[in-house]
């Protein structure tokens, strides 16, 4: 801008003007910036409207129901003591239901009471007692659910490190040596047919007719006769 002055007023402010329109762009946008900026401001001032906590059952459900599925894996045992361990927790499951309606109807409350005091109805004070109270449940349900867990997981952990009983040694079975196959007999056997003698029949076995004698305990000429069985191997 040119800092000499004219005589004449007027063409003064023109000159004005025109250096004003003459402006780079980002000048303005500068401008523009500045402007919002103070209308972010004046609108973070202003107070803000009372709104009620909204507490969402929806987790409550899902410990609820993880309870139920520990309740329903639970091993069980044969002993007396692991009956009366499932009735103690059925009925801290029972009570924690017991807790979770509480719960349901102190959100219901707190619900109608977020509609009085949305009509103008100052409820202030209860809705912090209530919420108070909500939040005591809460969290006396939750220490509840922890507890069972390291319960649940301390009984697991016994099951695991106990000893497996001891089963009775099973009898011992004594094999018996397997029999030696009778070996067949190898004694031949000649049964005397009609007109064969001694002589004849050592001769047909390559035996002496000694030989022969001996096997069948016979004396030289022994007679022999059909029918008659002779030994003719050794």
């Amino acid at each position: 801008m040119n800092d000499k002055k004219p005589d004449n007023l007027d063409e003064y402010e023109e000159e004005i003007d025109d250096e004003e329109f003459k402006k780079p762009m980002h000048e303005f946008d500068d401008d523009i910036e500045y402007l919002d900026e103070e209308k972010r401001n004046s609108k973070s001032l202003r107070p803000k409207k009372f709104s009620f906590p909204r507490f969402s059952i929806g987790w409550l459900g899902g410990l609820l129901v993880l309870l139920v599925l520990l309740f329903l894996i639970l091993p069980k045992g044969e002993k007396k003591s692991n009956n009366d361990e499932l009735i103690v927790v059925k009925s801290r499951v029972e009570e924690l239901e017991r807790r979770q309606q509480d719960v349901e109807a102190l959100n219901q409350r707190m619900e109608k009471l977020e509609g009085e005091a949305l009509s103008g109805t100052p409820m202030n004070d209860r809705m912090d007692q209530l919420e108070k109270l909500l939040i005591s449940k809460t969290g006396e349900m939750k220490r509840d659910v922890d507890a069972l867990k390291i319960r649940m997981e301390k009984e697991k952990t016994a099951k695991v490190v106990e000893k497996p009983q001891v089963e009775a040694p099973l009898p011992k079975i004594v094999q018996q040596p397997a029999k030696k196959p009778v070996k067949a007999s190898s004694v031949k056997y000649h049964t005397v047919q009609k007109g064969e003698n001694l002589f004849r029949i050592a001769l047909k076995y390559n035996l002496k007719e000694n030989e022969l004698l001996n096997l069948n305990d016979l004396s030289k000429g022994a007679k022999i006769f059909p029918g008659q069985r002779l030994r003719v191997s050794k």
